[in-house]
């Protein structure tokens, strides 16, 4: 029954009960608004814990990390790894002062900080498109990976299936051949076959069925529960991502035992670097990747710290928190959790492109075919509940991130003065905005890695202005205005507009491009190596019959022999994140998301085009980070400040701890608008407009805790590239 063993069947069954059982039994418990949204304040440490990394994980995780290496080698994971490793100090940081905040979604902070309510609607109807794409991730990477695991036997395939897997064959023979080769009628047939896209493997599962029962099955158990029933849920289902994250590899690494002939923990790290190419293990400079360059690593570190606070989930997760200092113990030990996952992740997708590298025609089926190759009955069962419980734990905090977002700051604010329950059930109906809406992205995308680039470009518009009115008085509601305004009319809004106008796309003014040098590099010649070398002198062999060989006849390599390799990287469009495509009538078009800062640049009289690839990205990758800030600063020291009171009031209460009764809580805080230079001895720079505070014990002992462990992170990716070489 749909490819798997009664076994399997119960395995997903059963967790499916226990989690509508959660859901079920958090409902009577909810009273409130607090409750609903953010479970009443009241979570302990492991609960925040499991929360955060819950939240930060989804089934789109593994599957990205393992495309990343399977695309870019090493250098990919090692981005991951410093993205990670970036966020490991703010994730202590950060949710210390979101639950200073003492507010029911971050979408109020813009009222609170700035007293304009248009800012918290602009930013909460960001937020919610946002949380909308990465929910279609999730669903779509998660149903991807179940249907590559569901793979139909080609004997039950139907008629239609059939016709369309033969063109797959097809295409594939056809992008094979020589193209000096092909005959005209060959050509034309490549081109429409490539146009048609035709799909080489079915499955039992129905993706678009799947992904719609999924979306509503957590809607039904978090509508009712609240966050209360996301986060028992996401305390389950830590566990069981915690599991899928080691769960494939002892079976990987005996499998490449028992395949090579090697024995031993060893065994399967000096078959990879047998088998794949020394390339595969470059971290800068790779010819995988040319844009990867340390300068550029450095501009994503930052864009990453500038976004990752206006992400609103954030606020949910550590609103929920009975302190402050248990929302940062469970920011920092989630996130490094997720860290060990995604290092896992990393290592599991060199072991799989050992085992399986010649099955790589879509890397994020590449997981799912190594499942359900490798797992015994039973296990294949608890994988596929573990990609639900990474997506539906996500998928639940997320959807109470948009109720909040959509009850508290558009619909309270266009109908006022109701009673609680009246807006605990306006929640309820406004998650099924976030499930619809995830439910179109889900299947309307052929790209998660496009839709997260997209996700990145909203909260990089957004991150500056909420990171300024925490630490710059200055920050005033106009200098807001305008870094927000701007960069989402450069960065959104303009590139969707573009996509609506073909004339633009086609421009031949718009198509120019960056051209790499050729990159010499000299590796010692893998198992992978002397195939492709073979491969080369059969194709010129063929050729040479037909007298279309060019060059002298390239010598055969042997096994760990030395030899000079040249890579011609592509050249990379200037305008477009997407690059330079052909369409089926032979004509270019600008692919993917237009830039409209790299124009302007250019009509400022910048030759883009004599740039390299790395210099073109990191030139971008500036802009986006730097102009918001630097409009924030110019507007707000030449307007007028904001009120002074107003502002000692709100950097008052974000020096304010938290109380864990919530009536104590009330009062301190009454103390303190009261007095609002109570603790301004925290203040590290007084009578200066910056706001930042010493640090207290905790926060130092935590910050050292994140950099130790971020280090010690950083080195273990590094040594992956070196264990059995």
């Amino acid at each position: 029954m749909l490819g798997l063993n009664i076994i399997d069947i119960v395995v997903v069954f059963l967790y499916f009960s226990i989690v509508f059982y959660i859901g079920y039994k958090t409902i009577r418990k909810v009273q409130s608004e607090v409750d609903f949204f953010l479970g009443g304040r009241r979570f302990g440490k492991a609960f925040q814990t499991f929360s955060m990394f819950g939240q930060a994980t989804s089934s789109e995780s593994a599957v990205q990390s393992i495309s990343m290496v399977v695309t870019n080698g090493l250098a990919g994971a090692v981005l991951s790894i410093i993205n990670a490793i970036s966020l490991y100090p703010v994730s202590w940081i950060f949710p210390k002062w979101l639950r200073r905040l003492r507010l029911m979604s971050l979408a109020e902070y813009f009222y609170d900080r700035f007293n304009s309510r248009k800012l918290a609607v602009l930013y909460a109807i960001a937020q919610s498109a946002l949380f909308l794409m990465v929910g279609g991730m999730g669903l779509y990477a998660m149903s991807k990976t179940i249907c590559a695991i569901t793979e139909k036997p080609i004997d039950q395939y139907t008629e239609s299936e059939l016709k369309e897997h033969n063109q797959a064959l097809r295409l594939e023979f056809l992008e094979k051949k020589p193209a000096e080769l092909l005959t005209n009628t060959e050509k034309k047939e490549l081109e429409t076959l490539r146009y048609l896209k035709p799909q080489k493997n079915f499955s039992y599962v129905d993706k678009n069925l799947l992904i719609i029962f999924i979306a509503f099955f957590v809607f039904l158990y978090a509508t009712g529960g609240g966050l209360k029933a996301a986060v028992y849920t996401d305390f389950l289902q830590s566990i069981f991502i915690i599991i899928l994250t080691i769960l494939l590899l002892p079976f990987a690494m005996i499998k490449l035992n028992s395949t090579f002939g090697t024995a031993g923990f060893l065994g399967p790290f000096n078959v990879i670097h047998t088998v794949l190419p020394e390339s595969m293990f470059e971290i800068f400079g790779s010819p995988m990747w040319v844009e990867f360059t340390w300068y550029n690593v450095i501009i994503i570190m930052f864009i990453n710290l500038a976004g990752n606070i206006a992400f609103s989930n954030n606020l949910v997760v550590s609103g929920a928190a009975r302190t402050e200092k248990i929302a940062s113990f469970g920011g920092l030990t989630g996130f490094a959790i997720k860290g060990f996952g995604s290092l896992m992740w990393m290592l599991l997708a060199l072991f799989i492109l050992g085992l399986f590298g010649e099955f790589n025609t879509d890397p994020d089926l590449l997981w799912g075919y190594a499942a359900r190759t490798l797992l015994p009955v039973g296990l294949l069962g608890l994988l596929i509940a573990c990609l639900m419980a990474a997506l539906m734990s996500t998928a639940s905090t997320h959807m109470m991130t948009v109720s909040g977002l959509l009850a508290h700051n558009i619909y309270k604010y266009f109908v006022p003065g109701k009673s609680e329950n009246h807006y605990v059930n306006a929640g309820r109906v406004l998650g099924l905005v976030y499930i619809l809406g995830a439910i179109f992205f889900a299947l309307n995308t052929d790209s998660i890695f496009h839709m997260w680039k997209f996700m990145i470009l909203i909260n990089v518009c957004c991150g500056p202005a909420m990171l300024m009115g925490f630490i710059w008085r200055r920050t005033n509601t106009k200098a807001v205005w305008y870094s927000m305004g701007i960069s989402l009319l450069l960065t959104v809004f303009i590139p969707i507009l573009v996509m609506f106008f073909p004339s633009i796309r086609y421009s031949p003014n718009l198509l120019l491009e960056s051209k790499s040098e050729p990159i010499v590099k000299v590796y010692t010649a893998s198992k992978i190596d002397v195939e492709e070398r073979k491969k080369l002198i059969s194709e010129w062999e063929i050729l040479n019959k037909n007298g279309l060989a060019k060059g002298e006849k390239p010598k055969e390599l042997t096994l760990n022999e030395k030899f000079e390799k040249i890579y011609y990287p592509p050249s990379k469009a200037i305008f477009w994140d997407e690059g330079i495509k052909l369409d089926k009538d032979g004509r270019y078009y600008g692919n993917g998301f237009f830039k409209p800062e790299m124009y302007l640049i250019y009509l400022a009289g910048v030759k883009l085009e004599s740039y390299s690839p790395a210099k073109v990205e990191s030139i971008s990758l500036l802009c986006r980070l730097l102009f918001p800030f630097l409009v924030i600063f110019i507007v707000g020291y030449f307007t007028k400040p904001m009120d002074k009171l107003k502002l000692d009031r709100f950097y008052a209460k974000l020096r304010t701890p938290v109380d864990p009764d919530l009536r104590k809580d009330e009062l301190e805080l009454k103390i303190t608008y009261e007095n609002p230079e109570r603790f301004n001895h925290y203040k590290l720079f007084p009578n200066s407009n910056w706001e930042f505070d010493r640090w207290e014990k905790y926060d130092i002992k935590g910050m050292i805790l994140a950099f130790t462990y971020g280090i010690i992170q950083l080195s273990l990716v590094i040594a992956m590239g070196y264990i059995g070489k």
